[in-house]
C-alpha cells in the first residue's frame, strides 16, 4: 500500500484513460484513513485532464462516507455509503457506475447505496489514484491516508463480487477479461512508478506517496 497525504498533493496517475472511456464502468480500492475527513476525497478516478471538468471517480465525502460520482460540471449525481470509513482501519470501496443515470456505492462489500441523476461524462483523458482533475488543468481532491489495490474494469461488477472483493479477493480474480486496470499498489523503493498490471505503462508517482505501515487483507 502506499500511503497518500492531502497536505504533500501526493497522486498516482497516467496520462491516458485507455480502457476506461466508456461505461459500464466499476471501481474498487482498499482505504485506511490517517485522520478526521473534513474536505471530499478522490481515489480512484478517471479524469478529463484539461478544457472541462469530467470525471467518474470513487472517494470520500466530508462525513467520511464513501463516494461514488459522476461529474460532468456544474453537474454530479453521487451514490453516498452510510458507514464512517473515518476510523483509521482497513476499508474495501467500490463503485459501479452502469450509465449516464445508474451509479452505486459499496462499503465492505455491504452499504450499497444508488444515484439515479442524469450525467454524462466526455472526453475523459487520465487516470488518478489519490487525487482527480477538479479543477481545469489542475490536480484536487488528494487524499489523505494510504491506498492499495486499485482496479478499474471496463463491465458493471455485480453484488457478490463487490462482497468477494471486499473479502479479500485480488482483482485479478474478478472478470480478469474485463479488467481494464489494476495498481496493486506494492510500494516498491525506490521506483518512482507503480506497475499496472493490464497496461504496459506504469502510475507515475507525484511528490513520493510513501509506503504504508501494512497493507490489507488482500490474498496473494
Amino acid at each position: 500500500a502506499r500511503s497518500f497525504a492531502r497536505a504533500s498533493s501526493r497522486s498516482a496517475s497516467v496520462t491516458n484513460a485507455s480502457g476506461a472511456t466508456a461505461l459500464p464502468l466499476s471501481f474498487s480500492c482498499w482505504y485506511r484513513s490517517t485522520g478526521s475527513i473534513t474536505v471530499e476525497q478522490s481515489l480512484v478516478a478517471v479524469s478529463r485532464r484539461t478544457t472541462s471538468i469530467d470525471a467518474w471517480f470513487i472517494g470520500v465525502d466530508t462525513s467520511g462516507h464513501a463516494i461514488c460520482e459522476s461529474w460532468h460540471n456544474p453537474t454530479f449525481g453521487t451514490a453516498v455509503g452510510t458507514v464512517n470509513v473515518a476510523d483509521g482501519a482497513w476499508h474495501h470501496i467500490g463503485g459501479v457506475i452502469a450509465s449516464t443515470t445508474s451509479r452505486a456505492v459499496y462499503t465492505d462489500g455491504g452499504d450499497k447505496q444508488t444515484n439515479a441523476t442524469a450525467v454524462t461524462v466526455a472526453n475523459v483523458n487520465g487516470i488518478q489514484i489519490g487525487a482527480i482533475f477538479s479543477n481545469i488543468g489542475a490536480l484536487g481532491e488528494f487524499a489523505d491516508g494510504d491506498i492499495a489495490h486499485a482496479a478499474i474494469w471496463q463491465v458493471a461488477l455485480t453484488d457478490a463480487e463487490m462482497a468477494m472483493l471486499a473479502a479479500g479477493a485480488p482483482p485479478f480474480t474478478i472478470r480478469p477479461i474485463n479488467l481494464a486496470r489494476y495498481v496493486p499498489l506494492f510500494g516498491s523503493a525506490p521506483y518512482t512508478t507503480e506497475p499496472d498490471w493490464m497496461q504496459a505503462t506504469g502510475f507515475t508517482l507525484t511528490n513520493s506517496p510513501g509506503l504504508a505501515s501494512s497493507d490489507p487483507p488482500v490474498m496473494r
